[in-house]
């Protein structure tokens, strides 16, 4: 038999949840810790409760239905700590399936060691050392004379051959911000479909792109190079090496139906950034080289995991070859 209590009771007991959730058993945002959850209530009682003189008049109420709303939409303390999870080097798709919101939780804090073990498999690769060696060879080899200034000044003396449409296509499909929106519209549609291979793919994505920002940045402020329009650190260009790295990372997951059409857009940006002159001819193919070694190396340690399996480097103990192991955890 339900326990029914008086209107006036309950709404006492309600509120009292609201203002008090630490002294009783259960309130939807347990979860939340420390200054978070003291930032939630204080916008719950001072921002929602109190903010208009109908709210003031009927507090209790409203308490009432916010404390429903909540409770029907977030788990309590005690269901999340009996929600397991696979931890993301074993695991394929969100960490709490047909749970956004707590996976997105759980990504934030594990996208930190994501980038870093990306970090360390790109790193590790002979491939990106060579690209990268290409690279600084292209900067150096093409700076001055040798190319950067004829090209320059051809595009200074024949003016622009882009109009401010196509020059506006370049620019804004070359952003590195509007491919992390691309990435993260993604990763919240995997989501809220609960879609594994995409889910995976834009995580891939997203940690490609910005271990490629975070590269690109630091060697900008250490070469400290100016373009020929007078702008500051532009070796390597940002915009290349940021859709180049989507380019690839894309046909790593996709094949050359995708990738194809997207390098030959990460081409168009490197030659509109020329045209533009916000970049030296060697700031793109360095870029280029960059991005192309990030986002296949980047693509290719999250391909390591194939469905519940991670592939990993194996040396028989007994006769001391070494190989690769498909593991399985349970």
């Amino acid at each position: 038999m339900v326990q029914s209590y008086p209107r006036d009771t309950l709404i006492k007991r309600l509120h009292y949840t609201i203002n008090h959730p630490r002294d009783t058993g259960w309130h939807p945002f347990a979860q939340l810790k420390g200054v978070r959850f003291h930032l939630f209530l204080y916008f719950l009682r001072s921002f929602v409760v109190k903010s208009s003189p109908i709210m003031k008049n009927h507090r209790k109420l409203i308490s009432l239905c916010l404390i429903t709303l909540l409770i029907g939409c977030a788990p309590t303390q005690q269901q999340n700590s009996n929600t397991a999870y696979t931890h993301w080097p074993q695991r394929l798709g969100p960490a709490y399936p047909n749970d956004p919101v707590h996976s997105l939780g759980r990504d934030a804090k594990e996208f930190l060691p994501v980038l870093f073990d990306d970090t360390h498999a790109t790193f590790a690769s002979p491939t990106t050392w060579s690209l990268f060696a290409l690279a600084g060879a292209a900067g150096i080899a093409l700076e001055g004379p040798n190319a950067d200034e004829p090209i320059a000044d051809h595009y200074y003396r024949h003016g622009h051959q882009l109009n401010s449409f196509w020059d506006t296509v370049g620019d804004a499909g070359g952003n590195p911000g509007t491919h992390f929106a691309l990435a993260g519209a993604l990763y919240f549609t995997a989501l809220a479909q609960n879609n594994n291979t995409q889910y995976e793919n834009a995580k891939t994505l997203l940690s490609a792109l910005a271990l490629n920002g975070i590269a690109t940045t630091t060697l900008k402020i250490a070469a400290r190079t100016e373009a020929p329009n007078g702008n500051q650190n532009v070796w390597p260009s940002g915009h290349t090496s940021s859709t180049f790295t989507l380019a690839t990372v894309l046909w790593n997951q996709y094949g050359p139906t995708v990738g194809i059409p997207l390098t030959t857009f990460a081409a168009y940006v490197a030659y509109e950034r020329i045209d533009a002159g916000n970049h030296n001819f060697s700031d793109v193919i360095s870029g280029a080289l960059i991005g192309i070694a990030i986002g296949n190396a980047v693509a290719q340690n999250h391909q390591l995991r194939i469905g519940q399996l991670t592939l990993q480097p194996y040396i028989n103990p007994n006769t001391a070859t070494p190989g690769l192991a498909l593991i399985h955890r349970w």
